[in-house]
């Protein structure tokens, strides 16, 4: 829910579904006229790393049993993928390590962060799981 401006010392209400917004969370207005925005839930990495290998099975087994792809083709897709998504995630760390640096804040003192860029992270191994066996 999105506070619109004021008019005449109300604010009007207005519902806004478009996928484009940047902000998360509620807004409350406070007696001085300003808006703060409730605090967001903390991101969940078991979930989220579950949801990736759950879509990546999917994606999978689709290529294999709708699409008849045979498993060579499957495993070059696996190995394409993965290659494309680590020059993805490469060019995101060093963007972000480049504005952090600009804001005066140290990649490495970010709780968390590093941890998200390791070589053996979700992010730059989607398909790890199928390697293991898991």
């Amino acid at each position: 829910m999105l506070k619109a401006e004021k008019n005449g010392g109300n604010v009007e209400e207005m519902n806004d579904n478009s996928s484009g917004s940047d902000m998360d969370g509620e807004m409350d207005e406070d007696v001085g006229g300003t808006y703060e925005f409730a605090p967001l839930p903390l991101f969940d990495f078991q979930r989220e790393s579950e949801e990736i290998r759950r879509t990546g099975a999917l994606h999978l087994l689709r290529m294999k049993d709708k699409d008849r792809v045979a498993q060579a083709g499957i495993d070059s897709f696996v190995e394409n993928t993965t290659s494309i998504v680590r020059t993805s995630v490469q060019i995101l760390k060093s963007g972000l390590m480049n504005r952090l640096d600009t804001a005066g804040i140290d990649f490495r003192a970010v709780p968390g962060l590093p941890e998200l860029f390791q070589e053996d992270s979700l992010a730059l191994n989607s398909f790890f799981w199928l390697k293991k066996g898991k």
